[in-house]
């Protein structure tokens, strides 16, 4: 073992340092390699082996040995091995001698090793390490997500269709908020609804549509917006999935707290009547106290008798400071008007 190669034939370990042909892993006992020679490494050895080429010319008629030649010879070779030394470890592209065999295949096994991956062979008396197998790369399609069922496969069961008669999904403070559903029209059902909390919430209902068997025929989402604490709704709805429907029940409630993001201070409201399809209208007005440009949505609940019966909605856009505007907001909320009032429930407010 040494820092520098002493002669023709040692080898370099991972630990920097040269050591002697016989000192290769799995070497074959016996006397020192000669020059152009080295002991066969076992398979699955790794490591870098300097064979310098055989001499050409007049140069092949010094003894290999020889006291005279031996320093420049030495010198030379050291330059050649940590030439490629450089040429194994980094990888960089094969280092062509002409007429030199010999040393092409020593860089060859140097810079793939016999298991390819161009490590150095360890220190004699310890294990080399394993090189890391690259990871697989993943399928084209391993994050696709297919929301439909496959071939031969069924669609999961809807919780909806296995109720029984009155019950109703969801957490127990929102099912004890729900009243009732009933039809109305062929477009039209009512929900009753009341807030038994102390905050303002809005709620998601799955209405079950059910014929004269009572055998469910459809069944829709429905939304009821902003409801005050202690409010009852029976607010009516408009949808699409009656089909003929005799009866409709609320099969799943859900909940959240909705609070109001601006004060109510900036619109107000009045009902003026009823349109030509019999729905009641509802005047806002909006006045913007600012500076700035300012966009308003606006949320109206129409009341008769103490319940809420339905909201409507008024959209502003481009409201500059200190002006007011106002508009008529759609309700689809049927009449008549007598005894019918309204508040304002909500105001988004938008700085343009």
């Amino acid at each position: 073992m040494n820092d520098h190669m002493l002669e023709p034939g040692w080898w370099q370990a991972s630990d920097g340092r040269w050591y002697r042909p016989e000192d290769f892993p799995g070497a074959p006992d016996g006397p020192p390699s000669q020059f152009g020679q080295r002991p066969a490494a076992p398979a699955g050895a790794l490591g870098v082996v300097i064979e310098p080429a055989a001499s050409t010319g007049s140069a092949a008629k010094a003894p290999a040995a020889s006291s005279r030649s031996g320093g420049g010879l030495r010198t030379a070779m050291v330059a050649v091995a940590a030439l490629l030394i450089l040429v194994a470890i980094g990888g960089a592209s094969w280092l062509a001698l002409s007429g030199d065999d010999q040393l092409d295949q020593a860089v060859a096994e140097a810079a793939a090793g016999a298991t390819g991956t161009g490590a150095i062979a360890p220190p004699p008396g310890q294990a080399a390490e394993p090189a890391e197998r690259p990871a697989a790369p993943a399928p084209a399609d391993a994050n696709a997500e297919d929301d439909e069922a496959g071939p031969g496969e069924e669609e999961p069961p809807d919780e909806l269709d296995s109720l029984a008669p009155g019950e109703i999904l969801g957490e127990p403070e929102a099912v004890a908020d729900v009243g009732g559903c009933r039809i109305l029209g062929t477009d039209r059902i009512e929900v009753a609804l009341e807030n038994r909390s102390q905050e303002r919430v809005s709620y998601v209902l799955d209405v079950v549509m059910r014929d004269s068997a009572g055998t469910k025929i459809g069944a829709d989402d429905v939304f009821v917006r902003f409801v005050r604490p202690k409010e009852t709704v029976a607010e009516m709805i408009y949808t699409f999935e009656i089909n003929g429907a005799v009866t409709c029940e609320i099969g799943r409630v859900r909940r959240w707290e909705d609070p109001s993001l601006n004060e109510l201070t900036d619109a107000t409201c009045r009902i003026v009547g009823v349109d030509s399809l019999n729905e009641i209208e509802v005047r806002v007005s909006v006045t913007n106290p600012t500076d700035d440009v300012v966009e308003y949505d606006v949320a109206v609940a129409i009341m008769r008798d103490g319940k809420r019966i339905g909201i409507a909605r008024a959209g502003f856009r481009e409201v500059y400071g200190s002006e007011t505007d106002s508009k008529s907001a759609a309700s689809r909320v049927q009449g008549p008007d007598a005894g019918a009032t309204c508040e304002i429930v909500d105001i988004e407010r938008t700085t343009g």
